[in-house]
């Protein structure tokens, strides 16, 4: 599993609630915070992932952080573009997370085709 320190640099300041702010002096006291919601995050997918067994399909229900989360540690997204992948998530989005020998990949993201047209406005951003 990627190691989700590696995606704070000192050009980016997270503060207590995530909130992502270019250019600001990084400040441990509200780092921290965020650094263990990342590493809860990352821990309950690992954490369900050794519970889920021979399963071949889990269901996670989440809200659009954790997804966001996690695709920024699968897919190399820098902090200060975090914000950027969480903001366009759909509240009834479908994410694929593939698990195998070679490692966690993300196969889709935000999926909500089947809300298109006549169910549009079952869509919501929050």
């Amino acid at each position: 599993m990627n190691n989700i320190g590696e995606h704070v640099n000192a050009g980016t300041a997270i503060g207590q609630g995530g909130s992502v702010r270019q250019g600001e002096e990084l400040n441990l006291e509200s780092l921290l915070p965020w650094l263990t919601y990342q590493a809860r995050i990352q821990h309950a997918l690992q954490t369900t992932v050794e519970q889920a067994g021979d399963a071949k399909n889990i269901a996670v229900f989440s809200s659009g952080g954790p997804i966001a989360l996690l695709c920024q540690v699968l897919l190399n997204v820098p902090a200060k573009n975090l914000m950027d992948v969480n903001w366009t998530l759909v509240n009834c989005g479908i994410s694929k997370i593939i698990i195998s020998s070679k490692g966690q990949i993300l196969s889709t993201l935000n999926e909500h085709t089947a809300f298109e047209g006549h169910h549009r406005h079952l869509i919501t951003y929050k």
